[in-house]
């Protein structure tokens, strides 16, 4: 295995506070999820069809399924994002190009990890007011935009990388 090299990449401010924010927005979906916990019906959905109707249910316990992923996912993503020379890159990575490559994979770490919190969000929210708020949030569109940025994401991520003159 090729030695590549260790760089230290400061991200900028907006980076920093996108990947605080995935922490600290996912730290108090947990916090509400605990919160609404005892007004919960013992049953609650946990599952939802394309039209944003509850067609699988669960023990309320299972309200922390969500929030705890998304905590788990936040800070194990943070841990790996410390070390982009240990990533998988579609090019060989070398001195001159090694910056660039570790910037923009670290990039897209940080807003990966913000997209599954606005999933993990999304899903608990759903399982919490389901059966008290019926609104646009109820529907596939926000699963749509969240996929949709995801899949977004990772073209514009393996287009930019696989640029051979950077």
């Amino acid at each position: 295995m090729e030695e590549r090299p260790v760089i230290d990449i400061e991200m900028s401010g907006i980076y920093n506070f996108i990947e605080n924010t995935a922490t600290i927005v996912s730290l108090i979906t947990f916090a509400a999820a605990f919160y609404y916990y005892f007004d919960l019906p013992e049953i609650v959905p946990i599952h939802f069809n394309l039209s944003g109707e509850a067609d699988g249910y669960g023990g309320k316990i299972y309200i922390f399924l969500s929030p705890l992923m998304a905590i788990i996912f936040s800070f194990s993503l943070r841990l790996l994002n410390k070390y982009p020379h240990k990533f998988n890159y579609l090019i060989r990575i070398t001195k001159e190009n090694a910056y660039f490559q570790y910037k923009k994979a670290k990039e897209f770490i940080i807003r990966l990890n913000f997209i599954l919190c606005l999933l993990f969000v999304y899903t608990t929210y759903n399982m919490i007011f389901y059966n008290n708020v019926k609104s646009e949030l109820n529907s596939i569109l926000p699963v749509i935009l969240i996929t949709g940025g995801s899949l977004a994401l990772i073209i514009h991520y393996l287009f930019v990388s696989s640029n051979k003159n950077t």
